[in-house]
């Protein structure tokens, strides 16, 4: 494949639909059209701190899509309880084929950003280990490792 066509290829690009640019409604009607056009493999909705929740949307455009990738584009960790967002996380796993993509980040790193970093890693470890409990969870290409 030439690679010019291999770098615009479906498998390549990703779609930020932000909240408030978007309205949900904006947000479904455009997830249905880039699913159509067979050009976006992923479409990321950023985590906001007021306004609508990016894991409810990306759970209403991976109930409207069939093979694109959806997800936050970052969800701060420190704000999230991490035995609710596994057992989220999960169940939009399971729901979607695996189509669930998470991004993961601190927020705003505040005064101390090293223990802020610390703390996020520490959070995501807790994630992990709730994730052991569940069998059908996919770590694809988008998860790393620390």
């Amino acid at each position: 494949m030439p690679l010019l066509q291999t770098i615009l290829s479906s498998e390549n690009i990703g779609f930020a639909l932000r909240p408030g640019v978007f309205s949900p409604r904006e947000i479904r009607e455009t997830a249905i059209a880039l699913e159509t056009s067979g050009m976006v493999s992923s479409i990321f909705v950023p985590d906001m701190r007021i306004g609508y929740e990016s894991l409810e949307i990306a759970s209403s455009i991976l109930t409207l899509t069939n093979r694109v990738g959806a997800g936050s584009g970052v969800i701060r960790l420190l704000e999230h309880d991490p035995l609710l967002l596994t057992r989220r996380v999960q169940t939009l796993q399971a729901l979607s084929s695996n189509r669930l993509i998470i991004g993961v980040g601190t927020g705003s790193p505040g005064p101390q950003p090293g223990k802020t970093v610390t703390a996020m890693l520490e959070r995501l470890d807790e994630l992990k280990k709730g994730f052991h409990g569940f069998r059908s969870l996919r770590c694809g290409p988008q998860t790393r490792d620390r």
